[in-house]
């Protein structure tokens, strides 16, 4: 077994406490519901990622574990297998197992797998025959229940006790060690306090027309004085008298003036020392969050170096924007997609030497791992100079596989039919391996990348090279956001899976079918009124429309009433007694006040997607329904 790099064992031990929560809820679920293929998809990419991060430390035999857990997974899935109650005690033990693994001190793992490896490796065997559809006796099962109770008692013997030079040493430098969540609640504080500021302008504003229209009245009431004395010229007492009202009510005037002259100075002296405190709040808890790039890179270049040379291939990392700040959040839950993608390039994408050299390639291959900022996004790059996709070999695995018609998949552009490498258990390998066949791991990555509102695009170069470019918030206590007006209302739409904002004249869209669509970059983009997903009433028809263009594989055009800009929103969760909200995922408060709902893009193409396929379009130009026409065939 080769050696553990310690300095990289905490990534492991952060990966458990991700991934066993959700093996175990998905383990206690299987027993009671064995058909539910969503599970065991969720299970099989919780192992991989298991799999991955125990690679990455060297911990040969959790990652032995972990991929006899996948091969169990995988089996059961396909119908190979009948998942059995006694085979639940089983996996909860290794589950137990690499959880105890887990909470090991660091500066103890090494003795800990010195004493207790082997029967580590028992467990990853006893699985691997349950995973073959082979029996395991009572005893052993009994036994393995042993094991468990003895690893985690082993676990807590060696964790370190603190010496007093070292508890001392603690309290000198006043650390103290804060949650996430904790952490979260004062990003959100940090933010509403910036929004109260914010909110203090229209009342200065306010007040300065207050203080306006004081002038204006005292420059009013002299003027009323000189038409006075015309008024009153004959008449002396009459005159005085009502100069001296006048003059009262200038007076009165005038102390109002001041009161709200003084007013205003004090307000924008307080406003502007609140946005000094609230941003400099903000922008330290931002930066508390933040970490660079290159912080999460040690992992990546060594498991590089074990793939490659695992695999009998010469293969360099290059990294680019190491001093680039990530996240610490994002960067935590973008580890585990970063292994993937690697590992497909390193096995999937990169030749053998003697290929490499018979296209005039360099001996060695090289990955490069790119992370900027861009447009307020952050913008990470997997490329590689291997040989990309085949794109007819792809299609004809998307055709052997089921998944699609031979003569749907010829019509498919590249970029659709690249899309399903990122579907659940669709892999280009015949065989699977400890490092890849099963389709885990681009599943785990599109899903990862959008539950951090997040996009990713891929670029294919067959022969050359392939690159996966992944569009990411900057930090996930603000949400990057375009506004956009329906019918009055406010909604906030995640900026990075947006793929373009288009002004759109009503002489451009044209009518198909009973479809209604628009022309961007040689495609043809259906057009949808944001009014007919939402169940509201049309908008008054116009020439010119604000399109939202959304979607990856099948892209569609949001029509809004108007683009009010982009923002960095907080996002405020609802009431969880609402349920989930069709099309909604939170809310935001916005400066003025005024509420904006978080639009759910998934559920929105969802909805999209339905209206299309009916046949049952709104116009955008008119208020009348597109009613596909039936067609009579003569077969």
């Amino acid at each position: 077994m080769r050696g553990v790099d310690s300095s990289l064992f905490p990534l492991f031990a952060m990966e458990a406490e991700n991934q066993c929560g959700e093996l175990s809820s998905g383990m206690l679920k299987i027993e009671q519901q064995p058909d539910d293929l969503d599970t065991f998809d969720a299970m099989m990419r919780a192992a991989h990622a298991m799999k991955g991060a125990a690679r990455v430390v060297g911990l040969d035999c959790a990652v032995a574990l972990a991929h006899s857990m996948e091969d169990y997974f995988t089996a059961a899935s396909q119908a190979n297998i009948q998942v059995a109650s006694g085979d639940i005690d089983v996996l909860l033990g290794g589950l137990d197992v690499l959880q105890a693994m887990a909470k090991v001190d660091v500066q103890g793992i090494e003795l800990w797998l010195g004493e207790h490896a082997e029967k580590v490796e028992r467990f990853a065997a006893d699985i691997a025959l349950l995973s073959q559809g082979k029996a395991i006796e009572k005893q052993t099962i009994a036994a393995s229940d042993k094991v468990e109770d003895e690893l985690m008692t082993a676990s807590q013997s060696v964790l370190p006790e603190p010496a007093q030079n070292q508890s001392q040493h603690q309290t000198d430098s006043h650390d103290i060690r804060l949650t996430r969540q904790s952490m979260d609640v004062m990003m959100g504080l940090a933010g509403e306090a910036q929004l109260a500021n914010r909110q203090m302008e229209p009342v200065r504003k306010q007040l300065q027309t207050v203080r306006n229209i004081l002038h204006e009245s005292d420059m009013l009431v002299g003027e009323m004085q000189k038409a006075v004395a015309d008024v009153f010229a004959g008449d002396g007492h009459a005159y005085h008298q009502q100069r001296r009202r006048m003059k009262r009510m200038q007076e009165s005037i005038n102390v109002c003036f001041r009161m709200v002259s003084d007013q205003c100075m004090e307000l924008n002296l307080q406003q502007r020392q609140s946005a000094s405190i609230s941003g400099r709040l903000y922008d330290h808890m931002v930066e508390s969050r933040m970490q660079p790039f290159a912080g999460i890179l040690p992992g990546l270049k060594r498991m590089t170096r074990d793939i490659a040379r695992d695999l009998g291939k010469q293969v360099k990392l290059k990294i680019l924007g190491e001093d680039t700040l990530v996240d610490r959040d994002i960067a935590d839950r973008m580890q585990a997609p970063l292994q993937h993608l690697i590992r497909n390039a390193i096995d999937h994408g990169i030749e053998n030497q003697d290929q490499r050299l018979a296209a005039g390639k360099l001996e060695q291959a090289e990955i490069t791992l790119e992370a900027r900022h861009q447009g307020g996004m952050l913008m990470l790059t997997v490329s590689d100079n291997g040989v990309g996709i085949n794109i007819e070999r792809l299609r004809q695995r998307i055709v052997s596989k089921g998944m699609s018609t031979e003569e749907l998949t010829a019509a498919m552009s590249q970029d659709e039919i690249l899309e399903f490498l990122f579907l659940p258990r669709f892999s280009m390998r015949d065989v699977v391996s400890e490092v890849s066949g099963r389709g885990a791991g681009l599943d785990l990555v599109a899903s990862t990348i959008r539950k951090l509102r997040g996009r990713i695009v891929v670029k294919n170069n067959p022969g050359q090279s392939m690159s996966f470019a992944i569009r990411l918030p900057l930090t996930l206590s603000v949400l990057p956001a375009m506004i956009v007006e329906i019918r009055s209302q406010l909604y906030a739409i995640p900026l990075a899976r947006i793929v373009r904002v288009e002004h759109c004249k009503s002489s451009h869209i044209k009518i198909a079918e009973g479809r209604q669509y628009m022309q961007y970059r040689g495609q043809h983009i259906g057009l949808l009124q944001a009014t007919q997903v939402f169940g509201i009433d049309d908008a008054p028809a116009q020439e010119n429309h604000e399109v939202v263009i959304l979607g990856e594989q099948q892209q569609y055009g949001f029509v809004v009433d108007r683009i009010v800009g982009e923002d960095n929103i907080l996002e405020k969760p609802l009431d969880s007694r609402f349920g989930k909200i069709e099309n909604v995922s939170a809310g935001s408060v916005m400066q003025d006040g005024r509420v904006a709902l978080i639009l759910d893009v998934d559920d929105l193409l969802h909805e999209m997607q339905q209206l299309v396929s009916s046949g049952r379009v709104r116009s955008v130009e008119h208020k009348q329904v597109l009613n596909q026409q039936s067609k009579r065939v003569l077969v």
